[in-house]
């Protein structure tokens, strides 16, 4: 990895971190057969493609 991807990456850790920390974003529970799900229903209806917040209140 070159020095310019990483400092991209150190970038990216911190600010998802950081947006961890302050409840605006969480971890994803989701398969990967979900995901796939999720996006073809959205290409189906030609909506935006979004991960949705469905699994966001799951206890871990």
């Amino acid at each position: 990895m070159d020095h310019i991807n990483r400092v991209k990456e150190n970038i990216l850790s911190d600010l998802c971190e950081r947006a961890y920390a302050c409840g605006h974003a969480y971890p994803c529970f989701c398969t990967p057969e979900e995901l796939d799900h999720v996006r073809q229903e959205q290409e189906k209806n030609k909506d935006d493609i979004v991960i949705t917040e469905h699994m966001r209140h799951v206890e871990v």
